[in-house]
């Protein structure tokens, strides 16, 4: 993937990458829709500050 920043709590969103696609997959319906709704919420959370990341208190969900 190459190198994305990272964050407070950027380590913890990134190790649930696997289990969000399955879940957006169960909601979407199709693997690359899933993938893409991954990303989009991957690049919102690259585009917060790290005081905005340290306020999000369950970055998981």
């Amino acid at each position: 993937m190459g190198t994305e920043p990272t964050g407070p709590r950027g380590d913890e969103a990134h190790t649930e990458r696997r289990r969000l696609v399955g879940l957006a997959y169960r909601m979407l319906g199709t693997v690359g829709e899933a993938q893409d709704a991954v990303q989009e919420s991957y690049l919102r959370w690259y585009r917060l500050s790290d005081v905005e990341r340290a306020a999000v208190t369950n970055p998981v969900g």
